[in-house]
């Protein structure tokens, strides 16, 4: 209720009182008082919708394709990566694995795109992830599409975060070879693989392989 309904309401409740009686003054005072209790749990009414049909359209307009991409290489395909595959599956959660693309197809157009209209990204980093320029490309657009998003979970399966961050060892190596050919993308691999050390995930070695999966996979679930 505006200030110049107030005032006037005022008014109204002091000419009242002038000119009837006592009784009839209160009981119009207290219909009055109602009518205003009314008012304002009714303007709450109204934003509360609001502000749920909002949020419910917001989120309706970033339908994802899938709940969850997966970036791996293929010394884990056939037994962690898979493992890990399933048990998202099982619990309902719609994941992308690029074994799920045709073969020929570049990194540039459809897997791109998939990435795009992920929601999130597991990344397991193992011993040769970096070996592989095509995970390296993979890294590189999650981080584009999924940074501000903080929805990119990393798995350090086998490694060191550390090793992961300084890139040393094994990674050092391939980042060395990669130069040669593709120098002009080897600053941005690094910067994702320095950046992707940095954001809290799971390091296998601390984990039995099953519990490990059980609870990335109740993490999951519970984000979506």
């Amino acid at each position: 209720m505006g200030k110049s309904t107030v005032y006037v309401v005022l008014c109204f409740l002091i000419l009242c009182k002038a000119i009837i009686p006592q009784a009839c003054f209160i009981y119009w005072a207290e219909t009055l008082v109602f009518i205003n209790c009314m008012y304002v749990a009714l303007s709450l009414l109204e934003t509360t919708f609001k502000w749920t049909r909002g949020s419910t359209l917001s989120a309706d307009l970033h339908p994802w394709e899938y709940d969850v991409f997966l970036s791996f290489t293929g010394e884990t395909r056939k037994g962690f990566t898979d493992h890990l595959y399933r048990a998202l599956q099982r619990r309902g959660v719609n994941v992308f694995r690029d074994q799920q693309l045709e073969r020929g197809t570049t990194l540039s157009s459809e897997l791109l795109t998939v990435i795009e209209e992920s929601r999130f990204a597991i990344i397991v980093l193992s011993q040769n992830y970096a070996s592989s320029t095509w995970c390296l490309d993979e890294l590189s657009k999650v981080f584009e599409c999924m940074e501000v998003r903080g929805t990119i979970l990393p798995i350090f399966y086998k490694v060191k975060p550390s090793n992961v961050r300084r890139q040393r060892g094994g990674f050092a190596r391939a980042f060395y070879k990669h130069e040669y050919n593709n120098i002009a993308k080897v600053q941005r691999w690094r910067s994702a693989f320095t950046r992707v050390s940095g954001i809290a995930g799971w390091i296998s070695d601390d984990w039995y392989e099953s519990e490990l999966i059980e609870k990335i996979v109740d993490f999951v679930c519970d984000a979506l």
